[in-house]
Formats: C-alpha cells, sequence, structure tokens
C-alpha cells in the first residue's frame, strides 16, 4: 500500500469516526429533548388532573344543603322588602328583615282604583269581567290582594321589677277619613314619609305681619277593621307618661291624662331583670294582616296658623286598610319569635 493510499484510508477513518461521534451526540440530544418534552406534557396532565380533583372537591365541600321553598323565599328577600306572600309557616324570622313595604302596597292599590274606572267605549258585561281579572292578578311581585302582609314596627316596652314583668304595647291612633274622626277602625303607623318645612311672611287684616313656620309632614299607616277581636288596653305612650311623672302635672285637670291615653295592643312577659334588660333593645313586632275593602283610604290634619301662635301644621295619612291576623314579637338580632298575639 503506497504512501497516498494509506493518507486516503486514515483520512476516510477520521472522517467516519467523527461522524460517528456527532451522530451518537445528536442521537443523545435528540432522547434527551424527547424526554424532556414527555415529562413536561406529564407533568402538565398531573397539575390539571390534580387541579380539576381539587376544584370538584371544592364543589363537593361548598354544595349547599336542601331548604324548604318557604323558608327559601324568606331567606332570598331578607335584606330588602318582600315581593312573596308573608309564610305565617316559617320557625324563625331571617335576619335582617323588613317585611312588606307598606308605601308600595298603597301605591299598587292606588293605581288599580285608578283602572277601575268605566271606559266610555267598554260595555257593563266587559267592565265587570276586566274587574273580575284585575282582583286576581298580583299586586306586585306575586303579591295579591288576598296575600298576609307582614310589616315590621318597633314597639314600646317597660319593665318592672317588683312584678318581674316585661310589658310590650304598640300604642294606636285615631284614623281620619278626609278630615273627620273615623271610630269604627284603629291606625297603626308604619313608615314615616317626608317632612318638608318652609317659612313664609302672614299679615293680618291690620298690616302687621308674621314670620310663619310652616310643616308638611306625611305618614303610612294601616287602618284596622277588627280590631274588637283582638285584647287591647288604653295607656300612656311613653312621653306622656313621663310627664305625668312629673310634679307641675298636678296642676292639670285630673282627667287629663285619661282623655289622652291611646289604644294599646299589649303582651306581657314574665322574665327576670337580667334577661329583660338585654332583650328590651332587641324587641321588635311583625304585623300580620290582610287587606279588605276599600283596600286604601286617606285622611289629613290641618291646624292652621295664627298671629299669636304662627305656625301651621299640614299631616296626610295614607291608610292600607286590613284586618289583623296576628302579631309576633320576635328579637330581631336572632329573630327567636318570643310570643304570638292572636285574636280572642
Amino acid at each position: 500500500m503506497d504512501k497516498i493510499t494509506k493518507r486516503v484510508l486514515a483520512r476516510n477513518y477520521l472522517v467516519t469516526g467523527y461522524a460517528k461521534k456527532k451522530r451518537n451526540k445528536m442521537r443523545k440530544l435528540l432522547i434527551l429533548s424527547v424526554a424532556f418534552l414527555l415529562s413536561i406534557v406529564l407533568c402538565v396532565d398531573n397539575g390539571s388532573s390534580a387541579e380539576k380533583q381539587n376544584r370538584n372537591n371544592q364543589k363537593q365541600t361548598v354544595a349547599p344543603k336542601e331548604v324548604p321553598a318557604s323558608e327559601m323565599i324568606q331567606k332570598k328577600t331578607a335584606s330588602s322588602y318582600l315581593t312573596v306572600p308573608f309564610d305565617p309557616s316559617i320557625q324563625k324570622i331571617p335576619v335582617p328583615y323588613q317585611g312588606h313595604d307598606i308605601e308600595q302596597v298603597y301605591e299598587s292599590f292606588d293605581r288599580r282604583k285608578n283602572a277601575e274606572r268605566k271606559d266610555e267605549f267598554e260595555t257593563t258585561e266587559q267592565f265587570q269581567r276586566r274587574l273580575t281579572e284585575q282582583a286576581g292578578e298580583p299586586l306586585y311581585g306575586s303579591v295579591t290582594q288576598d296575600s298576609i302582609l307582614a310589616f315590621v314596627v318597633s314597639p314600646n316596652s317597660e319593665y318592672n321589677a317588683d312584678s318581674q314583668t316585661l310589658t310590650i304595647s304598640l300604642s294606636t291612633s285615631a284614623v281620619w277619613k278626609s278630615a273627620q274622626i273615623d271610630n269604627s277602625r284603629l291606625a297603626l303607623k308604619i313608615k314615616s314619609g317626608e317632612v318638608i318645612k318652609d317659612k313664609s311672611i302672614g299679615q293680618n287684616a291690620y298690616g302687621a305681619r308674621v314670620e310663619i313656620e310652616k310643616t308638611h309632614a306625611k305618614g303610612f299607616e294601616l287602618a284596622i277593621h277588627n280590631q274588637s277581636n283582638f285584647e287591647t288596653e288604653k295607656v300612656l305612650d311613653e312621653n306622656m307618661r313621663r310627664l305625668s311623672e312629673r310634679p307641675e302635672s298636678a296642676k292639670l285637670p285630673a282627667d287629663f291624662f285619661e282623655q289622652i291615653k291611646k289604644t294599646a295592643f299589649v303582651h306581657k312577659i314574665k322574665i327576670a331583670s337580667k334577661e329583660a334588660r338585654a332583650m328590651k333593645d332587641k324587641l321588635s313586632a311583625l304585623i300580620l294582616a290582610k287587606p279588605t275593602i276599600p283596600y286604601i283610604s286617606y285622611g289629613a290634619i290641618l291646624r292652621e296658623a295664627t298671629f299669636k301662635d304662627p305656625t301651621e301644621f299640614f299631616s296626610q295619612m295614607y291608610y292600607v286598610d286590613v284586618d289583623l291576623f296576628e302579631i309576633w314579637l320576635y328579637n330581631k338580632q336572632t329573630g327567636e319569635i318570643l310570643a304570638k298575639i292572636k285574636s280572642k
């Protein structure tokens, strides 16, 4: 073998060896790359599976328990006014609780009343059929004219430490029909409306001028028709009771305080002083009632200003006419029902 041939073979050997080394190196890199990619895929898959499992576990953890339909309705509307009939079968009042909005009830009946006028192009038969259909329709939400309504009020309470008795009362007032008192019904204030105060200059026949203070107030009240079905008492409201305890009250007529006593729904609870002290500020009352004809009514009081008393007062009362169903006394912080005042 000549030198040239040896050199060529040696060169080919070197090239071939180098190529083999390079191919081996590339093969190793390829194997490592594939292994790396597989490990990423497996990690992602495992992570996704773990995440899915965690989500499933979380869903199982927070899955709600089955709640009775009536209780669900009450809870759903606990933070706002009710738009469904009150359910008298509930065992606890949701907290917080607002009941029905008397203003919304009044306005719904008022709209219906305006629609009850017979159109000139409507026959009597068509008119009567329309009234019948309207009577079955909801006032708003699912509240109808036959629903039990619930209104929240704050009762008065007084504790007698000697007899260990907490007396809870709801004072009523007269119902005004236009500008006259209607003694056939009792009014229970539920909601105070806006109060507008204004001033103006008045002048008498002699040209004397005086500044007149004007107050215009309105409120929404229940006009109770069946008050005789419930036990009531004549009581003084808290301000008058305090006045009666002052020495200067001796100068008033003997029957003054008897004349101003108000009719009230009263309930007495035997309770120790410690528990009564803790309960007193947590008391609330739920007035349960059903609308009755004429459904809504209106009254007003006007006290005109005089030169000696330059104050004018105009009060408007918007009544929802009802038959009282029951009165529930409850703890407004816990929702516990303490007592139910029922008809005789």
